[in-house]
Order: structure tokens, then sequence, then C-alpha cells
């Protein structure tokens, strides 16, 4: 599982648009600032995106491969 942290609400929905139609892995979205994160709370996940733009590029990568 991935954690997502995006703190602007338009992009928090598209990663949650992509995520559930399977574009992007799996994950949760966090939409708190990143200085508001504490780091016990990202132990449960595989990895941690601090921004929309490292999800945009596995969904770019996929995209890539579909051509």
């Amino acid at each position: 599982m991935n954690d997502y942290n995006e703190v602007d609400s338009f992009a928090a929905h598209w990663l949650r648009e992509l995520i559930r139609v399977g574009l992007i892995p799996a994950g949760d979205v966090d939409e708190r600032s990143i200085e508001d994160v504490l780091p016990t709370e990202l132990k449960p996940y595989r990895q941690f995106y601090k921004a929309q733009r490292e999800a945009q590029c596995d969904h770019l990568k996929l995209a890539a491969m579909l051509v």
C-alpha cells in the first residue's frame, strides 16, 4: 500500500480517481501538510509520495507502455 501526500484538493481528488481506475498503485491520499505527517504514520506503507507529480510519473510510465 502507498501513501500519497497532496495538499491541493483538486490534485488529491485526481489521485483518488487514478487509484480507483487502477492507473496508479493502490494507496491512501493524505491532504495534510507534509509537516503534519509523523514518521510513525508512514510505517504501514511501502512507498510514500510527497506530491502528486511523483504519482503522475507512474501514470505516464504506464501510458508509455500502452502506446
